[in-house]
């Protein structure tokens, strides 16, 4: 028998459990080591018979690539003087936005990071439309369907209206964008790996909090 211990202490009452075929009674030490010799795919064996999560090296961003895109003299946004801006709002719980201004063709950095409140809080999103003078936002469409095609109505052709799937294709009509994760996982983690995104120097407590000059 044995006693499961709590590693991670939350401030909400979430938490998970992780559990290998070390806990079954027939596994064999020997066949786990056998399994990972032979394993064609290491992360089925570090999901499957580990109950661990698998990370490859190179295949997450961590912190270092991000302290990388630092700009320590980056240390406030003046907001008439910004060129070409654009908004990605994701939406869950939160809803989460993030504005980066367009420097030139390979060239951005980020002017505002934050969790604006709610999916009943929509009209927050118009205040940073004019704030920042948004040419163009992507917002998933779903959970809050009705909240996210009603603000794309108030920007019309200014906003798309986001799902994830295999094909990508736009439609100016209804506003639909459709694109698939991977590719667009993809182009932001090259963006960061090519330091073609800047940060300002106060990136890793940035939370909307960036100094603003009028």
């Amino acid at each position: 028998s044995g006693e499961w211990v709590l590693d991670v202490k939350a401030d909400n009452n979430n938490f998970g459990y992780s559990i290998s075929r070390l806990f079954v009674k027939n596994s064999s030490l020997g066949q786990l080591l056998t399994n990972y010799e032979d394993a064609l795919n290491v992360q089925e064996f570090y999901n499957s018979d580990l109950g661990m999560a698998y990370s490859p090296e190179g295949a997450a961003l961590g912190i270092a690539d991000l302290d990388a895109c630092v700009n320590q003299e980056y240390l406030e946004v003046n907001i008439n003087e910004l060129g070409y801006t654009y908004m990605g709002v994701d939406v869950g719980k939160y809803l989460h936005v993030d504005i980066i201004e367009k420097i030139d063709d390979s060239h951005e950095r980020l002017i505002f990071s934050d969790e604006i409140g709610g999916v009943n809080d929509f009209e927050r999103l118009n205040m940073l439309m004019d704030r920042y003078n948004i040419k163009r936002c992507v917002v998933d469409i779903m959970p809050e369907t009705r909240e996210a095609e009603r603000f794309a109505l108030q920007f019309k052709g200014r906003v798309a209206l986001c799902r994830y799937t295999e094909n990508e294709n736009y439609d100016k009509e209804t506003y639909n964008l459709q694109t698939n994760r991977t590719n667009s996982l993809d182009k932001m983690y090259s963006r960061i790996y090519g330091r073609n995104l800047e940060l300002p120097y106060n990136a890793r407590t940035i939370g909307g909090r960036m100094k603003i000059s009028d």
